[in-house]
């Protein structure tokens, strides 16, 4: 048993070291005149519920459409959250571009450094005044890590929505915020992704967002409307922090 301890505690210390990237500092920092954002948000107007119960066999994956237009919400309120926090005008990435393309920067020798594979693509985008590209895919993503002296197991959400966790009767409630993030200044090379406080935001942490005061359903596989509209008030809320935090670093606080 104490061995399995041991190999457990070097697992975790091994997975922490991957996990960790070496982020060069921002230096001589500023925007173009003129600077415009291209925002792309991709997500289904669907809400997922994933539920994971006490054995596998409770486990399961439910869409559910209301007829909402969720990736049109959530683009609009991330797109408000943007302009009120930079006072630039924030453009659809595909009227621009319409070929996805990120991954502009990366981090070589410790220093920001652009893709050169990305250098036609950027140089486009420039060339449209646009200095900074932004895209929020909605994906799979892990939502919980649980350990025991076994070993880990990953719990995955299959998108944004509605993650529940059900143990021996004990119920609980989270939104989902499942969406991948790429957020990079083209101007400079700089990615917004791997900087501290977008960071805690695309966390496992940051990502689930308990629902407190949650309505029990009778039946988890038989939801309503009314049991969502606080996930996706839950999902609106951060898109519009993390239009404050991306805002904030547009705008040059790199030391905060």
């Amino acid at each position: 048993m104490k061995i399995k301890a041991l190999l457990l505690a070097l697992a975790l210390v091994f997975l922490s070291a991957c996990n960790m990237t070496y982020v060069p500092p921002v230096e001589n920092y500023k925007l173009p005149q003129g600077a415009k954002i291209a925002l792309k948000v991709t997500t289904r107007d669907e809400l997922q519920h994933t539920h994971y119960g006490t054995t596998i066999f409770n486990n399961f994956n439910k869409s559910y459409d209301f007829k909402w237009a969720m990736n049109d919400e959530l683009r609009d309120q991330l797109k408000s959250s943007l302009e009120a926090a930079t006072k630039l005008s924030v453009v659809d990435y595909e009227t621009i571009q319409p070929v996805d393309n990120i991954g502009f920067v990366s981090v070589k020798d410790k220093q920001w450094r652009y893709t050169p594979e990305k250098a036609s693509a950027k140089d486009a985008l420039l060339a449209e005044n646009i200095a900074v590209v932004i895209h929020i895919e909605e994906q799979p993503t892990r939502a919980e890590m649980i350990c025991s002296n076994y070993g880990c197991t990953d719990f995955f959400s299959q998108g944004h929505g509605l993650y529940t966790r059900s143990f021996m009767g004990l119920d609980n409630y989270y939104a989902s915020a499942s969406y991948v993030i790429s957020a990079e200044i083209i101007s400079q090379p700089i990615d917004l992704a791997m900087l501290e406080k977008v960071q805690l935001l695309t966390s496992l942490q940051g990502r689930l967002i308990q629902l407190e005061d949650y309505q029990d359903p009778e039946d988890h596989q038989q939801l309503s409307e009314t049991h969502f509209l606080p996930v996706k008030a839950a999902l609106l809320d951060y898109m519009n922090k993390l239009g404050v935090v991306l805002g904030d670093y547009i705008n040059g606080n790199f030391s905060k």
